[in-house]
């Protein structure tokens, strides 16, 4: 497969700016990969057409504003784009989520009251069985960081971050008696 750090992708990109709609969806088909790693963590939030569309647009968006002699490879300047605009949908989406419990009626604000208070009491619960870094990694899952991400927020490598959420995950398994209540 073709790298996506070569100077035909740079070039295709400047085609596909200047209108030239076979050389963007080349682009797509190179950067699928790309695409595919930063929908993964949402499949379970939002429909898979939706983020491909909008990491499709993120993509988009990418060729029309990167400056071919700013320095930056295209690859990398796509990469960002593609992974800040699936970020913002789910922060936009969660925060959307408590708006519209504004005009719910008083039995739907109850249930998310209820759902809200048990998602407390879960973390609560984790926070005592996890040790100080397991917690960490699993803050960062629970607002949609990949391990990735979290490992470059932490200063650690993916590995040990996949480590600490098996082991928490295993802790958690143990302890599933404790957590049915909240369910």
């Amino acid at each position: 497969m073709e790298s996506v750090y070569s100077d035909r992708t740079e070039t295709l990109a400047v085609s596909a700016r200047e209108g030239n709609g076979e050389a963007f969806e080349t682009l797509v088909a190179l950067y699928g990969p790309m695409i595919q790693k930063h929908i993964a963590p949402y499949r379970a939030r939002f429909s898979y057409d939706e983020l491909y569309a909008e990491a499709c647009e993120a993509l988009l968006d990418a060729v029309g504003h990167w400056k071919a002699a700013g320095g930056a490879h295209f690859s990398r300047y796509a990469d960002l784009c593609v992974g800040n605009r699936l970020k913002s949908l789910y922060r936009t989406r969660a925060q959307a989520t408590d708006v519209a419990y504004e005009d719910a009626s008083a039995e739907d604000l109850e249930g998310h009251l209820i759902r809200r208070e048990n998602a407390h009491r879960i973390l609560l619960a984790i926070r005592q069985i996890a040790s100080e870094l397991e917690y960490r990694v699993f803050s960062y899952y629970f607002h949609g960081y990949t391990p990735r991400e979290i490992a470059q927020h932490l200063g650690m490598q993916t590995k040990d971050v996949t480590n600490a959420k098996a082991r928490l995950y295993a802790k958690l398994r143990k302890e599933a008696a404790r957590f049915s209540e909240f369910l």
